[in-house]
């Protein structure tokens, strides 16, 4: 083998290594590009749950306010009405004293 046949082989053995390695970066940018729509897919999914389940949780939430400004509500209401009947007893006695004591 000469050294101008040695020279054209290493020539041709680095050209094909530098084809080699270019085919290979460009499949793997496809790859990585693919895997990264895939990945960002994936992630605008669990985004979208994400919010459907904060929505819900929002969602309970209210109804929780709601009920307890109800329960209160009903609370205030049955206390003044107890309040206004020991009254009305006490309010009651005191007036049959002071007829009581009219009369006298």
């Amino acid at each position: 083998m000469s050294v101008f046949e040695m020279v054209s082989l290493i020539v041709a053995i680095g050209c094909g290594t530098q084809v080699v390695c270019k085919f290979l970066d460009v499949a793997k940018a496809a790859v990585s590009k693919g895997s990264k729509k895939q990945g960002q897919e994936e992630l605008l999914k669990e985004l979208r749950a994400l919010r459907g389940e904060i929505s819900q949780v929002r969602s309970q939430n209210n109804d929780v306010v709601l009920n307890l400004d109800t329960t209160v509500q009903r609370l205030e209401h049955r206390l003044d009405h107890l309040e206004s009947r020991a009254h009305l007893p006490a309010s009651s006695s005191s007036e049959q004293e002071q007829l009581l004591i009219q009369r006298r």
